[in-house]
């Protein structure tokens, strides 16, 4: 369902490294560099009308839970006025951010695509002497596709990467099932064109449910052979509002998880658990079992689930809802 002149919100979040027309190479690190920035990609006015909208131009370490929620912000801002959104970012933590877009923004009803190149790897000289002749170096040709599936019939918040439409919560599972020949998690493939699998969320008229807030004091731990327990456990901020625990089955020992929960009681917080012995121990008051996702997925709806409430009982009511196709166990199913 090809929209009749369609208008894309063009989100600027980092990722947007490119070769310009002159040679140089540009990205837009603050508002002011936008317009001179899409004018190096005349492309995109073939598919689209633009509404450039800045968030973020730092260095990708820097991205936060608070720019997830910038984002989603300028998302609900801007829903009634564009017709679907693309995303530049760089693709270091592209699954985080994808993720957490998939949950502030719930009953999507038109496409958030991200996309984007990684900054500041390839020396300049390196990148003028290799990619000037073919002027493609970067962003571009991810960033046409993206402007293209955001005028396409599909409302979800996917990930256009390569020749790949991928589902943000499924990003890296995407990957492995392309070696596996299973396909999980692509939603479209780019050959001489883009073609949709049958398998997504069309267009719909329907309200945004905006839900943004998030708490980002999840402290992580990581079991593995021969760790010191008392020491890991030692390092836990004070401030902790939750521990999401890996690795249970490779090294943890009944004691450790005695150990773990004691902590949790003293502190009087939840503990995530990623693992299968949460079928144990799923009787203890402040455990909390998570279903099979990606690693990047699993800790952003933690910490957004943690911003929805702090009830054990609504805690693990949101932990076993699929929102957004991130259950695994259950995609695979399908």
């Amino acid at each position: 369902m090809a929209l009749p002149r369609p208008k894309i919100g063009l989100i600027f979040s980092g990722g947007s490294i490119l070769m310009s027309r002159s040679g140089k190479v540009i990205s837009v690190t603050a508002a002011k560099d936008m317009r001179g920035w899409v004018s190096e990609v005349p492309e995109l006015k073939v598919i689209a009308d633009l509404e450039p909208i800045f968030v973020f131009g730092g260095k990708t370490e820097t991205i936060s839970p608070s720019i997830w929620q910038k984002l989603a912000k300028e998302v609900r801002r801007h829903y009634r006025k564009v017709d679907g959104f693309v995303v530049t970012h760089s693709p270091d933590t592209i699954g985080y951010t994808g993720a957490a877009l998939s949950f502030m923004l719930q009953n999507l009803g038109k496409p958030v695509v991200l996309t984007g190149a990684k900054e500041g790897v390839v020396k300049k000289r390196i990148i003028n002497r290799v990619f000037r002749p073919f002027r493609t170096y970067g962003i571009r040709a991810n960033l046409v596709n993206a402007v293209q599936v955001a005028t396409m019939d599909i409302a979800e918040v996917a990930v256009m990467t390569g020749s790949r439409l991928v589902r943000a919560t499924q990003l890296v599972s995407s990957q492995q099932s392309e070696q596996d020949g299973v396909g999980m998690g692509v939603l479209g493939q780019i050959n001489f064109g883009i073609s949709l699998e049958l398998e997504h969320q069309r267009r719909r008229k329907t309200a945004l449910v905006f839900r943004p807030d998030i708490d980002e004091r999840v402290f992580v731990i990581q079991m593995h052979p021969g760790m010191n327990t008392p020491s890991l456990l030692s390092s836990v901020p004070t401030d902790a509002h939750a521990l999401l625990i890996r690795g249970v089955e490779a090294a943890a020992s009944k004691d450790d998880m005695k150990a773990v929960l004691s902590l949790a009681d003293e502190r009087q917080i939840p503990v995530f658990l990623e693992s299968d012995e949460s079928t144990r121990l799923k009787n203890d008051k402040r455990i909390i079992s998570l279903p099979l996702m990606e690693a990047e997925t699993s800790l952003v709806k933690t910490m957004w689930a943690m911003g929805q409430s702090s009830s054990i009982a609504e805690l693990r009511e949101m932990m076993d809802e699929n929102f957004a196709h991130e259950n695994l166990e259950e995609e695979i199913g399908k």
